[in-house]
């Protein structure tokens, strides 16, 4: 599902797992479509390796193309799997 969105929160997570430290960065995602349904929940998305070495700390109030393919819930709150396409702009 390809989704416009806009960064309204950007967060390190550390933790040790089974294999050793995991440092991530998760963004909170809001809606923007502008047409039909919008989604309901603040969605949460960990970035990947890549995404956290091109985005991370670049993509604050700017809106995104994302595409998931995924979502669950995970401590109360609802994460995405997916994509980011592109960077489409400011957020309004």
């Amino acid at each position: 599902m390809r989704v416009e969105m806009q960064c309204t929160a950007e967060r390190a997570n550390s933790y040790v797992g089974n294999k050793g430290p995991v440092n991530q960065v998760i963004i909170s995602l809001t809606d923007k479509t502008k047409t039909g349904a919008r989604l309901g929940h603040v969605i949460e998305k960990v970035l990947t390796p890549d995404e956290k070495a091109q985005y991370a700390g670049k993509i604050l109030d700017k809106n995104l193309v994302v595409d998931f393919t995924k979502f669950e819930t995970w401590a109360g709150a609802v994460r995405g799997e997916g994509a980011i396409v592109q960077v489409v702009g400011n957020g309004s």
